[in-house]
């Protein structure tokens, strides 16, 4: 981490490097107390499911996840029992809320600033599957929060003998299903080498897209408005320079995903891929705005959008769907169509980027001290999808009719 954390910062960075030296010279130790540790190597598909409970491994029912961030759950770290009792034997933080409170002193400015970022590197170091610690891991940043996971238990508590292989990377592309990714993970598609599937996942687009330097990119015109010299916002900022600047770049990548995704689905339902009425689910990306947006929207940091932008983008979003959507269609693939979770005027609710409750808010903002996870959405997303998939898996046709 490179942001400053205010008070109490030393504090913390001593004690995480000081953990990271104990999990080095006592390995053998931790073992006896069932703390898993775990290395930087690239996985296989047998690493995928032992990053997971045992009983998570592929049984009669197989239900293998394939994405990006969305499905990865990058936005949503989870910091169990394990992790908060290695914590406690390695840093000697037994009481993470109570270290917060000591650490961030609420009489201080930027203490909740300070809680954040702190909070943030204790996730980042405890709150991913596997080889993905951010100091010696590839940074898939799969969590036990994300969909797949939960999507499983759903299943397996209800027909015993689901399992899961769970190769979904942050930052992952549609080029990283049949190459090795840039992380040092072999292609995707791999994970039906741990068995045929029932059951499959698909959540590519938005970095092909490249949806994230996008948001950020669009963050700019809160800075271009005020520091601009005085008449020029209102000038230019009519123009939206966000959509004007990218609109062309993302309707060529959108074009050129729409192939990616049907050569992608044609590799996945492969009939060696797929057990006979095996369904292959492509599942879409939620809007992060109110269809019809405030006057201005807070994104963190200062940060702003405006009304037209933040139509925009939810613009893309839709196009996007429609993208994928459509590949899915052409492969006898279901759509899980996951755009109304965080936004759904109908429905009377507003979960998305723009809403100041932070209990009620399902994504996160922008978080100075870690990028990656800005603009992802929260636990309570992925559990809404989890039902999603489950209800598709009831009710949706086979991919594999034979």
């Amino acid at each position: 981490m490179t942001e400053p954390w205010g008070n109490g910062s030393e504090l913390l960075t001593d004690s995480l490097l000081m953990k990271r030296h104990f999990r080095l010279v006592t390995a053998t130790a931790c073992a006896s107390v069932a703390l898993l540790l775990f290395t930087g190597a690239a996985a296989s598909p047998a690493d995928w499911n032992d990053e997971l409970s045992a009983d998570a491994r592929p049984g009669t029912l197989h239900y293998v996840a394939l994405g990006d961030s969305f499905t990865s759950g990058e936005g949503s770290p989870f910091v169990d029992a394990t992790d908060r009792y290695e914590l406690a034997v390695t840093t000697g933080i037994a009481d993470i809320d109570a270290f917060l409170a000591s650490l961030c002193d609420d009489r201080l400015p930027g203490a909740d600033q300070c809680r954040a970022n702190a909070l943030t590197e204790i996730e980042d170091d405890y709150g991913w599957l596997g080889e993905t610690r951010s100091d010696g891991g590839n940074g898939c940043h799969r969590s036990t929060h994300a969909y797949p996971e939960r999507a499983w238990g759903l299943l397996d508590s209800r027909d015993s003998g689901w399992g899961v292989t769970f190769a979904a990377c942050s930052g992952a592309v549609t080029a990283d299903v049949s190459n090795p990714s840039s992380k040092g993970e072999p292609p995707q598609i791999n994970a039906f080498e741990a068995g045929p599937a029932d059951l499959a996942t698909v959540g590519f687009g938005g970095n092909d897209i490249g949806f994230s330097r996008l948001i950020t990119s669009c963050l700019g015109e809160t800075a271009f408005d005020r520091y601009a010299p005085p008449g020029t916002s209102a000038l230019l900022g009519d123009l939206d320079q966000c959509r004007i600047g990218n609109s062309l770049l993302v309707d060529r990548a959108m074009f050129e995903l729409g192939g990616r995704m049907q050569r992608v689905l044609a590799e996945v339902t492969r009939d060696e891929h797929l057990k006979p009425g095996a369904k292959v689910m492509v599942i879409g990306y939620p809007r992060l705005f109110p269809p019809d947006p405030p006057a201005g929207c807070s994104t963190g940091l200062g940060t702003s959008l405006g009304p037209d932008t933040m139509r925009w983008l939810n613009t893309v979003v839709d196009k996007l769907n429609t993208t994928v959507a459509t590949a899915a269609r052409n492969a006898d693939a279901a759509f899980v169509d996951t755009t109304f979770i965080l936004e759904d005027a109908e429905r009377g609710y507003s979960h998305g980027l723009c809403t100041d409750d932070g209990s009620e808010r399902w994504v996160n903002r922008l978080i100075p001290s870690d990028r990656n996870r800005s603009f992802h959405p929260k636990f309570q997303y992925h559990e809404r999808v989890a039902a999603e998939v489950v209800d598709c898996w009831n009710t949706c046709l086979p991919t594999r009719q034979d």
